[in-house]
């Protein structure tokens, strides 16, 4: 900007110098008034043109010997306008400046209508033609880097099969043959194999989404009720005394509010396991604007902790504030509360 600013002012003061004859003040202020207009287009180009077009209107009643150096002024705020806006303002912006321009020379419509088409049609297809390529250059930008992200996901995808799936899978074999050798019943033996097994489920579809991110990631919302019992479940089956009211309501809930909650209610149980004592209360209830609230409190073996953010709270937080919610978590009376809203 300081560049094209100076541009046009060599420009402006060499053609009042060499070319225009008989300059007085009133000429230079008039032109100098024009190009400091012409540089407060930066911020306000449709306010600075409409300016320019009464400045242009006044020097050609009162000082013609300037008219070139004002049309040309006039024409770069109406070409940088037509770059940086569209619609209402442009189409206003040459509405302006095209009566300027014809205002003196209505007797003679031939001329007038050329010397409009040339100084209001010229800028007005130039500043077009650069928004368009602007426009194809950042296309192709966006294009490259989302073909870049695309690489990057198919990359982490293969390492996550390769590394974590491969694993995971001889671990649910290898607890199926021994369910299958001892003969008889066994919870653990029976509870660590649809665990692999539904490990092995969630990691594949993380990998099918990260190949391919048009692919649905979330359950269907009417199993969101049966999979948050599945939850509580699987917390009671590992030592927990959960107390849970689940409103019927959250059936109706769309797949990302549906999806952020379970995995709330799965990472909260999964934190209580590990660092609370047995007693657990989930409350889950939808209003009647639709907003779903969660409301988990575990009680704590020992003092309470101040709260400290580990993975696991990081992507609660995360989860709830892309879907515009509120999160909370922190130590309460005699143990520890997870509170969020997702409206």
């Amino acid at each position: 900007m300081k560049g094209r600013t100076l541009v046009l002012l060599a420009c402006v003061v060499g053609y009042l110098s060499f070319l225009a004859r008989d300059t007085n003040p009133r000429d230079w202020l008039l032109v100098l008034a024009a190009l400091a207009l012409s540089t407060a287009g930066r911020w306000t180009p449709l306010g600075a043109l409409l300016a320019q077009c009464v400045l242009l209107a006044a020097a050609d009643l009162y000082a013609p010997g300037v008219l070139v150096p004002m049309k040309v002024l006039a024409c770069v705020l109406l070409f940088e306008l037509a770059v940086n806006r569209t619609g209402p303002h442009v189409a206003l912006g040459a509405a302006a400046l095209g009566l300027v321009v014809g205002f003196n020379v209505f007797d003679e419509l031939p001329s007038a209508l050329f010397k409009v088409a040339v100084m209001v049609g010229a800028p007005l297809l130039l500043g077009a033609y650069v928004r368009l390529a602007r426009r194809a250059e950042r296309d192709q930008v966006e294009s490259r880097v989302r073909q870049a992200r695309l690489e990057q996901r198919t990359a982490i995808s293969r390492e996550l099969h390769d590394l974590v799936a491969h694993h995971v899978s001889s671990m649910v074999l290898r607890l199926g043959v021994a369910r299958h050798v001892r003969g008889e019943p066994d919870e653990l033996l029976d509870e660590l194999h649809a665990t692999g097994s539904a490990a092995m489920n969630d990691l594949r579809r993380l990998v099918d989404v990260l190949r391919d991110p048009d692919q649905p990631a979330l359950p269907a919302p009417a199993s969101l009720a049966a999979a948050l019992e599945a939850a509580v479940a699987h917390g009671r089956r590992n030592g927990l005394d959960i107390t849970s009211a689940v409103d019927p309501l959250v059936s109706g809930l769309d797949s990302a509010r549906g999806f952020a909650l379970l995995r709330l209610v799965q990472e909260g149980l999964a934190n209580a396991r590990k660092h609370g004592g047995p007693g657990v209360r989930v409350l889950i209830s939808v209003t009647e604007d639709g907003a779903v609230s969660l409301d988990l409190t575990s009680s704590v073996a020992g003092p309470v902790a101040e709260a400290r953010d580990g993975n696991g709270l990081t992507g609660m937080r995360e989860r709830v504030a892309l879907l515009g919610g509120r999160f909370s978590a922190g130590p309460v009376e005699h143990g520890w509360r997870v509170s969020a809203v997702l409206p």
